[in-house]
């Protein structure tokens, strides 16, 4: 009793590229005339149609590869053709800026004058923290303004305790974000500070509590 077998093809189509598609119908192409199965009326018409397929994926091919040429070429094109004008733009910025007296002339070649950004004139901020540290020389501390970045101009006032709503500041000299504080040993003043700039002043800080050494 025989046994008949399908026997397969080691062909994995999806996995074939262009150039890989072109190769085998080529080697098709090649023996497939002389084979016995060309008999074989499906086969032979199949054959058939994929020879032309094959014609219309190589015509294909070689048009996408012309494409990609022509665009490395425009591409090249583009790239070269922008830097032209970036410097035909510098020149004539440069030129502009250098005959102009004034605005109207800058926009009369269709330029856009620059404007300096204007430094905020709005009331600062109230200094958020305030830091006391006694110093190692008696009846005197350190008040400091915690900040980061530019320095800032403060202004300072000290009080004695206890503090109350009727409490007589007094202006500390200076206006940096410290100050000094002075008094006899073990004495309790309060120290407040406000941010100036601009002419303008913030609120005051919370006061806070130094006690002299």
């Amino acid at each position: 009793m025989s046994t008949n077998r399908r026997i397969r093809i080691a062909l994995n189509i999806t996995s074939l590229s262009d150039a890989d598609v072109a190769s085998t119908i080529a080697g098709i192409q090649k023996v497939a005339p002389s084979s016995a199965l060309m008999q074989n009326t499906a086969i032979a018409a199949s054959y058939a149609a994929l020879q032309k397929q094959g014609t219309s994926l190589a015509s294909a091919v070689t048009a996408v590869t012309a494409d990609h040429t022509q665009l490395r070429l425009d591409e090249a094109a583009r790239d070269n053709a922008r830097t032209a004008v970036q410097g035909g733009l510098e020149a004539l910025r440069a030129l502009v800026v250098s005959q102009a007296a004034s605005p109207s002339d800058i926009t009369s070649m269709g330029f856009s004058p620059l404007t300096p950004a204007s430094q905020s004139r709005s009331v600062p901020a109230a200094p958020a923290v305030v830091l006391v540290r006694p110093e190692k020389v008696h009846g005197r501390a350190r008040a400091t303004v915690q900040e980061t970045g530019t320095p800032r101009n403060y202004a300072a006032e000290s009080t004695p305790d206890p503090i109350s709503p009727t409490s007589v500041w007094s202006p500390l000299p200076g206006n940096g974000k410290q100050r000094t504080i002075t008094g006899p040993t073990g004495s309790k003043v309060w120290v407040r500070f406000a941010q100036v700039r601009y002419g303008l002043q913030s609120d005051w800080s919370t006061p806070v509590l130094a006690t002299l050494p």
